[in-house]
């Protein structure tokens, strides 16, 4: 049974990410626990109306989405950074790494991810630099 629902839910989340709005009525009510949790994290907005309730992907959903499944994404790099303005960059580029050197702090670098934080300092510096 349980096997089962993670199989619905993992099928029924791997169908939501298009840019249009699913009703809530529609939904068991492990999908309704899966939705509150993705709305948590800031994935799928909720939206009130008079008589029904529904929800849509966001930007950042549908972004995650397809850079998990385009291959050229991971070819050229990600960059992910966190509401704190911690940045993590995974690329092998050089020209990248420079980069992202000209307008956040480098915290430290491994062979293809470069870790970091977007700080106020690091954003004057860039200014400055043009």
């Amino acid at each position: 049974m349980l096997v089962t629902t993670y199989k619905l839910t993992a099928s029924f989340l791997i169908s939501l990410f298009m840019l249009q709005a699913y009703s809530l009525s529609t939904l068991t009510e492990v999908q309704r626990v899966a939705i509150m949790d993705l709305m948590e994290l800031g994935l799928v907005k909720l939206q009130q109306g008079r008589k029904d309730s529904w929800f849509i992907p966001t930007k950042l959903a549908t972004n995650l989405s397809s850079s998990l499944s385009d291959s050229a994404a991971s070819k050229e790099g990600i960059v992910v950074v966190e509401t704190n303005f911690r940045l993590y960059a995974y690329s092998a580029s050089k020209l990248h790494c420079e980069i992202l050197r000209l307008f956040s702090r480098v915290e430290y670098q491994l062979p293809n991810l470069i870790v970091g934080a977007i700080t106020k300092e690091s954003l004057y510096g860039a200014f400055d630099n043009g």
